[in-house]
């Protein structure tokens, strides 16, 4: 098994926890936006059926500001007409899980690396791209 696979297979294992959803809200993006407590990301979808992901959004007069993607400073910053907006969903992270639960997915993902890098153990090791 070379090292590349498993650390592609460790870090695919640690996104599993952390899963977030979008969750639909009817509460006003004014209200979504203000402190005390502002969302730190939205998505919209406007009215030509364009979904955007919005990070750090904030509503100036009739605009809704932000930084466009993921990522607070590496996006373009966006501009987005209210009225142009459909829906506005929330990113809702998934629900906690319970310690049992998290020791099963470390146990579960341990015995699979386990057993990829036994199962590739007979394998020349690569130096070289391509192996």
């Amino acid at each position: 098994m070379s090292f590349r696979r498993v650390v592609s297979v460790l870090m695919l294992a640690a996104y599993l926890p952390a899963c977030t959803h979008y969750q639909p809200t009817a509460r006003p993006l004014a209200e979504l936006t203000a402190p005390p407590d502002p969302v730190q990301q939205v998505r919209v979808t406007l009215t030509n059926g364009t979904r955007i992901q919005v990070t750090s959004p904030r509503v100036e007069s009739d605009t809704l500001r932000g930084t466009e993607g993921y990522s607070r400073t590496s996006g373009p910053p966006v501009a987005i007409p209210v009225a142009t907006i459909t829906k506005v969903e929330m990113v809702q992270p998934a629900k906690k899980l319970s310690t049992g639960a998290a020791i099963a997915i470390v146990a579960v993902t341990a015995g699979l690396v386990a057993l990829l890098v036994v199962a590739g153990a007979d394998e020349e090791p690569c130096w070289t791209f391509p192996c």
